[in-house]
């Protein structure tokens, strides 16, 4: 008989099952990572954006309370273009204007200190007579720019040439020699009956005074807010003390974050649609994400949970359903398999399957040849009064239902001659065979006609017919059947 064996063979390539599941472990734990970090990042996202349509409207009113003082000192320049003194002032080409208009200018320009409060310095230039008109009274402009400018970085030159020229820009940006911001303003006195186009107001504004539009800003003190102006030159600057200052260049960036001294800022812009000048306020991020510590800390807290759920969950599948697959294995294989277990044990099982089913085929031949033997015996008359039991017959696969027998007996002596036109030649062996199954498969087929319980017996070239009838069958017709058949098959044959 064939040897099994249970054996399977190592599978190249493939992996242990415990590699499948820290496989599958480590991308459960990637995926519960991106989801958590994605969740974070948008929670944050949408935090600051909903912070930011908050705060934008009290971002739009310091722009507009700006724009409002920027507008109430172009409305008093209107004012001071129409009154008569001023006007009579601006028409001298010396110093020699009458001490009443000097008065009058005086009373004029005090009368403007309230609208004019946010301003550090403002009077008139007279560029007749190159004189400038203050509340204090009328002065040369080299006077006044000494008394008056000498905290500024900036020259007489430039600062004349900057109020004559009608092509300069109606401001200018200059730093005082106390590091501040200072804005110098020019509105030119025009309209009147006398169009004293050469005469100007000039207001000084110091960045503070954007202090008093601020207090309001949400997280004023740790913020920083740049004004700058259609070429995104800084104009003003309010920012914590020791913090690093903007160039224009990251300003003017579309981006709505900026990092600066390793701090992420958010970025929010108001423009004015007036003079085309722009707010930048940058807020700490970490100020919006103060309000997500809560969150982050649940997120952060339930990640680290499924973490652990998913250590404990390996863990207890090893020990429960890997060690026990891992014995079988070992039994399977003495220990000395290696790869994917399941797959080692369904090659195994596949094996003792086929071994079974080829045992079983074995067996049923060993029963076919057994009771053939026994049926031989049986009608050649040498069994014993004990082998002639019921449970005998049904231990040799024999079952007799009638009490009646018929028997038919045939000699298959000539074969060699015979299945010659077959596509593979056979032997005598095969030929033997083959014609005791077609003589086997006729005397069955006419049992099978009168519904007849039969057995082909064979021994060597002699075979039998073993007929079991019931009384009532019609035996005559059934020898006369089997006749006829084998003189058929004996015609045939021959």
């Amino acid at each position: 008989m064939k040897r099994i064996r249970f054996l399977s063979r190592n599978i190249k390539g493939s992996v242990s099952v415990k590699y499948t599941w820290l496989e599958l472990f480590f991308v459960i734990l990637l995926a519960t990572l991106i989801y958590s970090l994605t969740a974070n990042n948008y929670s944050t996202r949408k935090i600051e954006d909903n912070f930011d349509k908050l705060n934008l409207e009290l971002y739009k009113k310091m722009q507009m309370q700006f724009d409002t003082m920027l507008n109430s000192f172009s409305q008093t320049a209107l004012e001071l273009a129409t009154d008569a003194d001023i006007g009579a002032l601006a028409m001298q080409r010396d110093d020699s204007a009458p001490h009443s208009q000097i008065t009058a200018m005086e009373h004029a320009l005090a009368n403007k200190s309230v609208i004019m409060r946010n301003a550090e310095d403002y009077h008139i230039y007279f560029s007749r007579s190159g004189m400038i008109g203050s509340t204090d009274g009328l002065f040369g402009a080299q006077e006044y720019f000494e008394t008056h400018y000498s905290y500024l970085n900036l020259r007489d030159s430039e600062w004349r040439r900057w109020i004559v020229s009608d092509a300069e820009k109606e401001y200018i940006a200059v730093t005082g020699t106390d590091d501040r911001r200072y804005l110098l303003l020019k509105y030119p006195l025009s309209g009147t009956v006398r169009e004293i186009v050469s005469s100007s107001l000039i207001v000084v504004l110091e960045e503070s005074c954007m202090l008093r539009f601020a207090r309001d800003i949400p997280y004023f003190e740790s913020s920083m807010i740049y004004l700058t102006d259609s070429d995104g030159e800084t104009l003003f600057c309010l920012k914590p003390e020791g913090m690093e200052t903007l160039t224009n260049g990251a300003l003017n960036k579309s981006a709505d974050t900026l990092r600066l001294a390793g701090k992420r800022f958010r970025v929010i812009r108001a423009a004015s649609a007036n003079t085309g000048w722009q707010f930048v306020f940058c807020v700490p991020s970490n100020i919006y994400r103060g309000d997500l510590s809560t969150v982050n800390f649940i997120l952060y807290a339930m990640l680290l949970l499924c973490i652990c759920l998913e250590i404990f969950v390996l863990w207890r599948s090893y020990n429960r359903s890997y060690s026990p697959l891992k014995g079988i294995v070992g039994m399977i294989g003495s220990g000395e398999e290696k790869g994917n277990e399941l797959e080692t044990i369904r090659k195994s099982i596949t094996q003792m399957m086929d071994a079974k089913k080829e045992y079983s085929n074995l067996i049923d031949e060993q029963k076919a040849i057994i009771r053939n033997n026994y049926l031989y015996l049986l009608m050649s008359g040498v069994l014993g009064e004990r082998e002639m039991k019921e449970e005998v017959w049904q231990e040799k696969g024999v079952e007799f239902i009638h009490p009646f027998f018929m028997t038919a007996s045939l000699s298959l002596m000539e074969y060699s001659e015979l299945f010659y036109d077959l596509d593979e030649p056979i032997d005598d062996s095969q030929r033997f065979d083959l014609m005791k199954l077609i003589v086997e498969n006729i005397y069955s087929d006419i049992a099978a006609k009168y519904g007849l319980h039969s057995y082909f017996v064979s021994m060597g070239r002699n075979c039998f017919v073993l007929l079991n009838l019931a009384e009532k069958e019609d035996k005559a017709a059934v020898l006369e059947s089997f006749r006829e058949t084998q003189q058929a098959v004996q015609n045939h044959f021959d």
